[in-house]
């Protein structure tokens, strides 16, 4: 691509995983009381970046980097933001896992055309717990694809990309990588930020710039939740409907969703009523179909990523 106005800043960029702690890190974690302004937020690279995926083009690119350049720049002039590091954060930035990421390279052209200088922060989680967590999302918004078809290596529908190449972590961060260089790509795994948040937060602090005498505030709220799933119960059930039901994420139904059905199933999953004992035999079914889909699709690229951090994955939890 070619170059047309870079960010002279030293950025941090987020590639945020869905389900990865993404919008804790947006709300709680990137603001003044931890030394981040956040520049360019999830909005805003939605809104920059979708053009580019919608039209494609040198033009579109260009844009979507001027884009970008100019958003921090602005964001910059204001005395307040003196001293403290511009963050880039979006789950967008990882690639359509709807699609299973086709658009993940051009994403990393333009965030090198846009930022040359920036430092990168990936944050991964066990593929299988990621894809339990993305599959509920799926159910709540009206989807009815299985498991088993996101996993495929050749989707039986045209409609679904399989998810695998998009949760083989090497293959995002060989991208950073090639581009930024290994000193700044850092890869934080999900699970050890929940085990020790404090100090995986200062990490985050040390490795984007951000001063010594700046403690990670925002630590000590780490167990609040932002934006949970409804439970497996309600989930699956939400599933079976999806099946029959027609609507704009599933047209092979047999009988379309009105208005006051929508509303139904919104409120169903919505409910703060718990199910119990229903809860746990349908997350364990959900959960021994996702093992058995996944069994050995994951183990190499977790390997290549065991390496690169000097961590077992597997002591994680991961697939060896």
């Amino acid at each position: 691509m070619t170059r047309y106005k870079t960010f002279a800043e030293r950025p941090l960029v987020h590639i945020g995983y869905p389900k990865c702690a993404s919008t804790w890190l947006q709300q709680l974690f990137f603001n003044r009381e931890n030394g981040f302004i956040q520049a360019v937020g999830p909005m805003g690279v939605s809104l920059l970046v979708s053009r580019v995926l919608d039209t494609g083009g040198a033009i579109a690119e260009q844009s979507a980097v001027s884009g970008l350049v100019e958003r921090c720049a602005e964001k910059l002039k204001h005395p307040q933001a003196k001293g403290f590091v511009p963050v880039c954060s979006s789950e967008h930035l990882s690639g359509n896992f709807m699609r299973g990421a086709p658009d993940s390279e051009l994403l990393a052209d333009i965030l090198k055309s846009a930022f040359p200088e920036a430092r990168i922060l990936i944050v991964i989680r066990e593929q299988r717990a990621l894809l339990a967590s993305l599959y509920k999302t799926l159910l709540a918004w009206g989807h009815s694809i299985g498991v088993k078809q996101l996993l495929a290596e050749q989707p039986a529908n045209e409609s679904w990309a399989s998810w695998l190449e998009y949760l083989r972590f090497h293959r995002i961060i060989n991208l950073y990588v090639e581009r930024f260089g290994d000193d700044n790509v850092h890869v934080l795994p999900y699970e050890t930020l929940c085990k020790q948040p404090e100090y995986e937060l200062r990490e985050i602090q040390r490795f984007a710039g951000v001063s010594e005498s700046i403690a990670p505030l925002a630590a000590a709220q780490f167990g609040n939740v932002i934006n949970p799933n409804s439970d497996y119960f309600r989930l699956l059930t939400a599933g079976l409907m999806n099946r029959v039901l027609i609507n704009s994420h599933s047209p092979t139904g047999l009988i379309r969703e009105t208005d006051n059905i929508h509303q139904w199933r919104i409120e169903m999953l919505n409910s703060e009523r718990s199910m119990g004992v229903w809860d746990k035999p349908f997350k364990s079914l959900l959960r021994r179909k996702i093992d058995f889909h996944a069994r050995n699709k994951f183990a190499d690229s977790n390997k290549l990523v065991s390496a690169r951090l000097g961590l077992a994955l597997e002591s994680l939890g991961y697939q060896a």
